[in-house]
């Protein structure tokens, strides 16, 4: 009679006990899905380096050419804010020869958005023909981003 007693008792404590777990399961995938609800509403955002170079077949491009590139090609495009820095870098060529420049680092943080690629896109291409370039380097990561 007492083994019966004891397992009816064990039976009963775990009974409670799988009660009382399975309230608490519950609230736990409650509390984690807000922070993953807030992430799926955010956008992804990119942060896109492109390499300006600035020699042209003659001359360079000068700070007034520049200056007029930005102001007519990349701030329509991107007038929410970019960065630019003076640069100096080397690449081989297509003629398999090293080539060595001054150099305009163009800095864009932005949605990861179809939109913003084509307008990178653009501004690469408007560059090249403008200034008579081979190529102009875009690399991009993902970024966490806090206004």
């Amino acid at each position: 009679m007492r083994r019966i007693e004891r397992r009816a008792r064990a039976a009963c404590a775990a009974a409670l006990l799988l009660v009382v777990l399975a309230g608490c399961e519950q609230h736990r995938p409650a509390r984690e899905a807000e922070p993953q609800a807030q992430a799926a509403k955010a956008p992804a955002w990119l942060k896109s380096e492109l390499y300006f170079g600035r020699t042209k077949p003659v001359g360079e491009v000068s700070a007034a050419e520049w200056e007029a590139f930005l102001a007519e090609e990349v701030t329509p495009r991107f007038p929410d804010g970019l960065t630019v820095l003076d640069a100096y870098g080397q690449w081989r060529n297509a003629d398999g020869k090293i080539g060595k420049e001054s150099t305009k680092l163009l800095v864009l943080v932005h949605p990861d958005e179809p939109a913003a690629a084509r307008k990178i896109g653009e501004l690469i291409e408007v560059y090249k023909k403008r200034f008579t370039q081979e190529s102009v380097l875009w690399v991009k990561h993902p970024v966490e981003v806090k206004f």
